[in-house]
């Protein structure tokens, strides 16, 4: 006997009803090889493979779920079981070389999408926190995040218009009230986007 339910698990096993009314994000990417819905059988929730049909167990975690189509699943293609094996892959310590330009490339994006403080790096606990990850990163400090990260807006700022300076059309701006969903620095962010662009159009339409 069998239910069909938008019940949802995360990646790690937990049964989101015992701890949360929303349900989590299933972050394992073999979740895509599995309906989005589970099916109750014999009071036990489970998952149904998209290829066979099989329903396996997902409340203790994703490991049988991974070896079903990694391994045993008899319908699933080559090309997409070769596909998922490489992406659940380790790469190997052996062969990975240390970008220190991609690296702090990526610290700046994040140091943007998360809005983090830049006294941040500063902290007397983050150097030594680096070091354990990658001894041979230099660390740097809050000044030089600050700039990199002008530098960085800087950048979109300038590929903005150049992208404005293609078009042969007009753009419309639109925005609502619902200001209170976001934070000072996001509208601050919004705001000198907006500015440059309209001030980019404000020049275009007396050319």
């Amino acid at each position: 006997m069998s239910a069909s339910t938008s019940h949802t698990i995360d990646s790690s096993g937990t049964d989101d009803e015992h701890d949360s009314s929303q349900p989590r994000v299933r972050r394992s990417k073999v979740w895509q090889f599995f309906e989005q819905d589970l099916v109750m059988v014999d009071d036990v929730w489970k998952a149904v493979c998209k290829y066979c049909g099989l329903r396996l167990g997902a409340q203790s975690g994703t490991s049988s779920l991974r070896s079903h189509i990694a391994t045993t699943c008899p319908a699933i293609g080559d090309a997409d079981r070769n596909n998922f094996l490489d992406t659940i892959k380790k790469k190997s310590s052996d062969t990975f070389v240390f970008d220190p330009v991609l690296s702090r490339e990526r610290m700046v994006q994040f140091v943007i999408h998360a809005e983090i403080e830049f006294n941040k790096f500063e902290d007397p606990y983050f150097e030594p926190w680096m070091e354990t990850l990658q001894p041979t990163m230099k660390c740097v400090g809050r000044q030089t995040v600050r700039n990199d990260c002008l530098k960085m807006y800087e950048k979109m700022k300038q590929d903005l218009h150049n992208e404005f300076s293609v078009l042969d059309s007009r753009v419309c701006f639109t925005s609502n009230m619902w200001t209170f969903l976001l934070s000072h620095s996001t509208l601050y962010h919004l705001n000198r986007l907006l500015v440059v662009a309209i001030g980019f159009l404000g020049t275009q339409e007396a050319r």
